[in-house]
């Protein structure tokens, strides 16, 4: 991508303000931080106070804005948005048009592709497979399985509830499977010192994941 090119997207754009990262040539705005080792190329774009360090790459027309951070070997690409407080770790991508903003983290071997959103505090991790339309918002945890619609999440009065998984739920730091929270929600409940009231509220929540 040409200077000119770039202006097109960011008019103030100079070669005083802009420089061509030496690992693949994409621009980096010289209030953001790209190590020599991470890889920057085509019509990618790393801006403001974004950082990309270890071996990660930012490629195609993705950009990473904001305070974002890319870092060890994970990728950005096609034409993905990375911005906010966000941040993509390990060996996670994030391609397509998919965003992930706020201080939402895409991390371990977790891909997010399609127009799929990840924001708020959401995380999805391990080998989760987040596409389509999907959102993974709020403070949602996801940690396994293929997503094509968002997944299952409710903002009780204690804490949230996530299907982090096809066969979990996350409540809160509590993470089991479907069978186990069925069984033992009441106990967990008091555990965690739940009113008789929020146990009763939580179990018609998990209630409504077993039924979909």
């Amino acid at each position: 991508m040409t200077l000119e090119e770039l202006q097109k997207i960011h008019p103030d754009a100079t070669e005083d303000t802009w420089h061509r990262h030496p690992n693949g040539g994409g621009w980096v705005q010289n209030t953001a931080t790209v190590a020599d080792s991470a890889h920057v190329s085509g019509s990618a774009c790393v801006t403001e106070s974004a950082r990309v360090s270890g071996s990660a790459s930012v490629s195609g027309s993705a950009r990473v804005a904001g305070s974002a951070s890319v870092s060890e070997s994970a990728r950005v690409a096609g034409s993905a948005r990375v911005y906010g407080r966000s941040g993509v770790f390990g060996s996670a991508y994030v391609t397509g048009h998919a965003q992930v903003s706020g201080r939402a983290h895409v991390s371990e071997s977790a891909y997010v592709f399609g127009s799929a959103r990840v924001y708020g505090s959401a995380e999805v991790t391990g080998r989760a497979y987040v596409a389509g339309s999907a959102e993974v918002a709020g403070s949602a945890y996801v940690t396994g399985g293929e997503w094509l619609a968002s997944p299952l999440y409710i903002q009780g009065s204690r804490h949230a509830l996530c299907q982090c998984s096809k066969s979990e739920i996350a409540i809160g730091c509590e993470v089991h499977t479907v069978a186990h929270w069925l069984d033992h929600y009441a106990e967990i409940g008091r555990e965690n010192e739940y009113t008789a009231d929020e146990i009763a509220e939580y179990g018609r929540y998990i209630q409504m994941f077993v039924e979909g």
